[in-house]
């Protein structure tokens, strides 16, 4: 139940790890254009050369980068972390908590 209810609520943050070998100069571009701020680095698999791209965003923010993205490379490889803490991202306070 409380999995189905974070999921509703959209609160937190994700990393989202995009890998491709393909259009990687598009892809950033297109997250340039929109001011979607990441990183990136290649790495060397069994198969090739691949790019991996990652980005931090809300939950709220997730399905509408991954849209942006698919517009440009409709067979997008990416996984998706749950991201509990960061540095980068810090949570807006619900209330003012006052100790006595």
């Amino acid at each position: 139940m409380g999995i189905i209810l974070e999921e509703k609520l959209a609160m937190g943050i994700e990393l989202l790890r995009i890998f491709t070998h393909l259009k990687h100069e598009l892809i950033i571009e297109t997250l340039d254009k929109h001011n979607i701020p990441y990183s990136y680095h290649s790495a060397s698999t069994a198969k090739g050369d691949v790019i991996e791209i990652k980005i931090i965003l809300s939950r709220r923010e997730r399905e509408a980068v991954l849209e942006i993205l698919r517009s440009v490379s409709p067979e997008l490889n990416y996984t998706i972390e749950d991201i509990r803490q960061s540095t980068l991202h810090k949570p807006k306070p619900i209330y003012k908590r006052v100790f006595p």
